[in-house]
């Protein structure tokens, strides 16, 4: 019985990510053949990280408790496998949010600069923090992309 559940959850793990690697190729291909664009291809990913994350830690638990009851080898290499996975979809989660709130921070700093020597008026420096934060989140997704391809 232990047996048929440690294959049953290998296979769960391994199609999860199967499912999490083809949905982000297929993503990156759309945005590649200009099927779809920069934020929509972000945004489908980060929302593919959040169920896809929730998807493994429950994998991961039930791989540690298959592991207490029947230890063996293959599942805590199955406990290595899906860690290592939650971590790299973690480090991707966390590097689009600094990326972003950096552009954020930038964009602010500019405006308030703008503001505070007069270089601007109010309307025209919204405009510019707006256009320096849009900017500044396309160049993140195109360095991701370039990094990628």
């Amino acid at each position: 019985l232990a047996n048929q559940r440690a294959e049953a959850l290998a296979s769960k793990v391994s199609d999860a990510l199967a499912h999490i690697r083809s949905e982000t190729e297929f993503l990156n291909n759309q945005a590649d053949l200009g099927a779809k664009s920069p934020f929509e291809v972000e945004k489908e990913l980060q929302r593919l990280r959040e169920e896809s994350l929730a998807q493994l830690r429950e994998l991961r638990q039930q791989a540690w408790e298959a592991y207490n009851q029947a230890p063996s080898p293959a599942t805590l290499a199955q406990i290595r496998e899906l860690d290592t996975a939650i971590l790299q979809l973690e480090e991707a989660q966390k590097k689009f949010k600094r990326a972003a709130q950096d552009s954020g921070f930038e964009a602010l700093r500019g405006f308030f600069t703008d503001l505070a020597t007069g270089a601007k008026s109010f309307k025209d420096a919204f405009r510019d923090a707006v256009l320096s934060f849009v900017q500044g989140i396309a160049e993140m997704i195109a360095q991701e992309w370039a990094l990628y391809a």
